[in-house]
């Protein structure tokens, strides 16, 4: 894994940043600023707490939350990753 992408930014919903919900969802945007990943993790499809004031985490804190996702963080841009709980595989789609 590229160390320099563990400090950059990714958007984490506010429902799995306050743990009321585990990522089921991973999409990775083309990036628009140096420091910026194009990383977005969420609880699934549709993450009602998206509406609310997502936050601003390094990729080294997301895989603190979800180890699971170390293999997978260097994806290109356009990559899409679901599972469907927190003890299922990841799959790209």
């Amino acid at each position: 894994m590229s160390g320099s992408i563990l400090k950059m930014g990714a958007i984490v919903s506010t429902a799995v940043a306050e743990g009321r919900s585990t990522i089921l969802l991973a999409v990775r945007d083309t990036a628009l600023d140096p420091a910026d990943s194009g990383w977005q993790f969420t609880a699934g499809e549709f993450d009602p707490s998206l509406s609310e004031s997502p936050q601003l985490w390094r990729i080294e804190e997301v895989l603190e939350l979800e180890p699971s996702l170390a293999a997978l963080v260097n994806r290109a841009p356009g990559a899409r990753l679901m599972r469907s709980s927190k003890d299922a595989d990841w799959t790209e789609s």
